[in-house]
């Protein structure tokens, strides 16, 4: 599956759901979790978005029997 951009997490669940039933997945990498989150909070805020949607992909994982992973890149920050 390859979705560009800021996804819904609901949406990236329900693909996930059905690449389980449909193709017997069992593992799944999520690239990356910022997109996913991108424009729901700002500030301190993000965090607690952030870890909502852990905590959505981990019930996911117990309960389907399957291993997520999920990529989280840093901020990138100015050097200069």
């Amino acid at each position: 599956l390859a979705y560009y951009g800021g996804t819904k997490v609901d949406a990236v669940l329900e693909a996930m759901e059905y690449a389980v039933y449909a193709h017997d997945v069992t593992h799944i990498v999520l690239d990356n979790l910022q997109f996913m989150t991108s424009g729901l909070a700002r500030g301190a805020e993000i965090f607690t978005v952030m870890d909502q949607t852990v905590h959505r992909l981990r019930h996911f994982a117990t309960s389907k029997q399957v291993h997520v992973t999920v990529v989280v890149h840093p901020r990138k920050e100015d050097e200069s």
